[in-house]
């Protein structure tokens, strides 16, 4: 019990070392707690997230899209790791041979290009999104794209917010969508 020591005789303490000792203490009560009740901690935080995606050809025509709602998300890094994962089961669903896709989040697009594994809370959805890229598809690219040039998959995102179902479009996307589309198409191909 030396790691109480200090504490017990009123000794100062830094603040990483009381966060250090806080953190163990929390684990050792966890490791005693597995198969039982105990819950130990504050209870973590989780909400729901949205995923918009849009599938495009060469020729900037769009082949579908979908809003897709996932429930007890901890953070916006699992958020974007699962409209990572959605991209290719959806792509794969349509049976499309060759794909890109583009994410705003550039650590899910290094992680999911990089091959050493990771230990990080995504590390499973981009496995899997890998996988599912290497086995299902002949031609794959993932790459970074800047919000301002994934607007439509963001506006079907927020269009997606209270609702309870998974929605799918296939050749068309709403209405709402469509001058963000035109829009987007412009960016994609401006004119000479």
């Amino acid at each position: 019990m030396g790691r109480n020591r200090s504490y017990r005789e009123g000794l100062p303490q830094s603040v990483s070392n009381v966060v250090t000792f806080i953190r163990s203490y929390l684990r050792e009560l966890s490791f005693l707690g597995e198969g039982s009740q105990l819950c130990v901690g504050v209870p973590e935080v989780r909400w729901q997230s949205y995923s918009g995606i849009i599938v495009w050809n060469e020729e900037s025509l769009v082949l579908g899209a979908s809003i897709q709602m996932h429930s007890n998300v901890p953070n916006t890094f699992v958020a974007e790791a699962l409209a990572f994962f959605q991209v290719v089961c959806f792509a794969a669903n349509l049976e499309f041979t060759h794909v890109i896709v583009e994410g705003n989040s550039l650590a899910v697009v290094k992680k999911a290009n990089s091959l050493p594994d990771d230990r990080s809370e995504i590390a499973v959805l981009i496995k899997e999104g890998t996988y599912r890229l290497s086995n299902c598809f002949t031609d794959t690219i993932v790459q970074h794209c800047f919000r301002k040039g994934n607007r439509v998959a963001h506006h079907l995102a927020a269009m997606g917010v209270g609702q309870s179902l998974d929605q799918f479009w296939v050749e068309e996307v709403p209405l709402s969508v469509e001058p963000i589309v035109a829009a987007d198409r412009w960016w994609a191909d401006p004119l000479d």
